[in-house]
């Protein structure tokens, strides 16, 4: 009798011993990805619980964690359309959106998830995301030019959790790039303040005039600052006297 691999000895009418020493290590690998079982047959069928996301906000933490029933795990996550707002990123594994936003606006996107069964399950949701800025600034009343004056109103809005230390400042820029102060106010806007109202207004020479205003809030005990702005897309005509 000869001598197989690893001094085992060699017989042509039996298994060569080597088969057995790999067996063990072929049962591990299979008992950790298991089987693939029919899906018509055993698993039941995989849902995704439509639920609405919640809305974030901009330099805040944002976390929203997608529900499954049925399939067979593990269940995987992916995003085939559509962007998630920067920022904000998907765990494949486990179904979680989280992050801290970096840019306002409304985000669409398609989550699916799959499982695997054989033939492999698959179920989509259209979704989305509003962020909103932690502090926003619009016109009210647009500017308007009555005579020499140009006047109007705008407001403002906290959507955080705390006080803001608020200035706001409107300005006429001219065509030769002169500023001229239409308003300005300094105070405390409390959070979750909306459309907290505005007014100014000013009698200004002849001129063609770029309006804007600016509104800076700080929030001392967490050394943050947050800034928004709104123009006017034209200039407006002062003609008058």
């Amino acid at each position: 009798m000869g001598r197989g691999i690893a001094g085992c000895p060699y017989n042509p009418q039996m298994r060569s011993c080597w088969a057995f020493s790999f067996l063990p290590a072929i049962l591990l690998m299979w008992c950790i990805s298991g089987p693939r079982v029919s899906a018509q047959a055993v698993v039941a069928p995989l849902t995704l619980t439509p639920l609405p996301l919640p809305d974030g906000m901009v330099g805040s933490d944002y976390r929203f964690h997608f529900k499954v029933q049925g399939g067979q795990a593990p269940i995987s996550w992916n995003l085939p359309i559509g962007k998630l707002p920067p920022g904000l990123a998907l765990d494949r594994s486990r179904g979680i959106i989280s992050g801290v936003a970096r840019v306002p606006g409304d985000f669409r996107f398609t989550v699916e998830v799959s499982d695997y069964s054989l033939p492999v399950q698959k179920v989509r949701q259209d979704c989305t995301i509003t962020i909103r800025a932690a502090l926003t600034i619009n016109w009210k009343h647009g500017p308007k030019v009555q005579d020499d004056r140009i006047d109007g109103s705008v407001v403002v809005s906290n959507y955080t959790g705390d006080d803001f230390d608020l200035t706001v400042i409107i300005v006429a820029v001219d065509q030769y790039g002169k500023a001229f102060a239409l308003g300005y106010q300094k105070f405390t806007l409390v959070h979750l303040e909306i459309d907290q109202l505005i007014p100014f207004g000013s009698s200004l020479p002849r001129g063609h005039y770029t309006i804007h205003a600016d509104a800076i809030a700080e929030v001392e005990e967490k050394n943050a600052i947050f800034r928004a702005r709104v123009q006017t897309p034209m200039t407006v005509p002062v003609t008058y006297p």
